[in-house]
């Protein structure tokens, strides 16, 4: 027979497990690349993966609430989603902004290709306007994603605080 600690005897949920800021992610201390220092939030797939364990072991404890309402131990059980889904939304926010971005700058390049066609400029001249503008708007784009990743660290350190 299971034995009950006097916390799950109280009928108490435990709370979600919330990353401590200035020590490191508590959520990745397995699977890191050596050298690799996890901030408060899942940026590198390790990081990212040990986030996961947790939410399922958290939520895992939930269910384990012998005294707990149907209610609570979904109530729990949202708490301990919570932090990861708002961090994936976040992510796959900012990624989808910024291939926005560069697909916009490339229809831009298309369609000064078209005008230039369309003025009578030669096949050869065209392709290579429009290899140009294509290649400047990567160049740029690659350029913008330190400070992309930067903005992404910032506001991922945030969830769960």
């Amino acid at each position: 027979m299971k034995s009950v600690s006097p916390r799950h005897a109280q009928g108490r949920l435990p709370p979600a497990p919330k990353a401590r800021p200035g020590r490191g992610c508590p959520l990745a201390r397995v699977g890191k690349p050596p050298g690799v220092r996890c901030s408060a939030s899942p940026t590198f797939p390790s990081c990212a993966a040990a986030s996961q364990g947790l939410m399922f072991r958290c939520s895992a404890a939930c269910c384990e609430e012998s005294q707990a309402s149907m209610q609570q131990v979904h109530q729990c059980i949202e708490r301990c989603h919570a932090p990861l889904a708002q961090a994936q939304a976040l992510v796959t926010s900012e990624l989808e902004k910024f291939q926005d971005r560069l697909a916009r700058c490339t229809m831009y390049c298309n369609d000064k290709a078209k005008d230039s066609i369309d003025a009578g400029s030669k096949e050869l001249h065209v392709k290579r306007q429009l290899e140009t503008c294509v290649t400047k708007c990567v160049d740029d784009h690659m350029n913008l994603i330190p400070t992309m990743t930067r903005k992404m660290k910032e506001s991922l350190s945030s969830i769960g605080k």
